[in-house]
């Protein structure tokens, strides 16, 4: 009888076997890669959704810039003068985290003043949700908000607000550098 080194050895393994190995972990990788693009980690989408877009309304228009690492800032041209009866305010930060495939949710607050004498007037906390295109070039908002007094913590879970509000919808596009 002939012997073969597989019957010296019964831990090494046939080279047959490694080249079917080889073969199904190729033939496997495109289906790991297409699951990640799926559940794609959330600091590869904010490299994908960074930048600066541009909502234009009727009487007004709104800048929102998104960090890929989960920051933002956003302003309105409306902002620093107020609506009638009610105070001015300051640019929004805020942070984001990626709830769905396309969708993102946000914190942010921004700082209230009285335009005639600049008096503190207090804090607002806004909570948007904005769902992206296929292609990640634009994207449609809902906010809501609460108003505080000054002195008081909006994050404390024992804090009041004076009122609560509802944003209208808007609709962003990307601004792209030399468009």
């Amino acid at each position: 009888m002939l012997s073969s080194p597989l019957s010296k050895h019964p831990n090494r393994r046939s080279r047959t076997s490694d080249r079917g190995l080889i073969v199904t972990l190729v033939l496997l990788l495109p289906l790991v890669a297409a699951a990640d693009r799926n559940n794609e980690h959330p600091s590869r989408f904010g490299d994908r959704i960074a930048g600066l877009y541009l909502a234009v309304g009727a009487d007004d228009a709104h800048v929102f810039q998104l960090d890929a690492d989960g920051g933002f800032s956003y302003m309105e041209s409306q902002q620093f003068g107020g609506w009638p009866g009610s105070p001015s305010f300051s640019d929004e930060m805020g942070t984001w985290r990626k709830t769905g495939r396309r969708t993102l949710v946000s914190t942010s607050f921004h700082l209230e003043y009285w335009t005639d004498g600049g008096a503190y007037a207090g804090i607002s906390v806004l909570r948007r949700t904005l769902e992206f295109d296929r292609k990640l070039r634009s994207f449609a908002v809902v906010c809501s908000g609460d108003t505080y007094a000054p002195g008081v913590d909006p994050f404390d879970p024992e804090a009041e607000a004076n009122s609560s509000f509802e944003c209208p919808p808007r609709k962003f596009q990307r601004i792209r550098a030399g468009e």
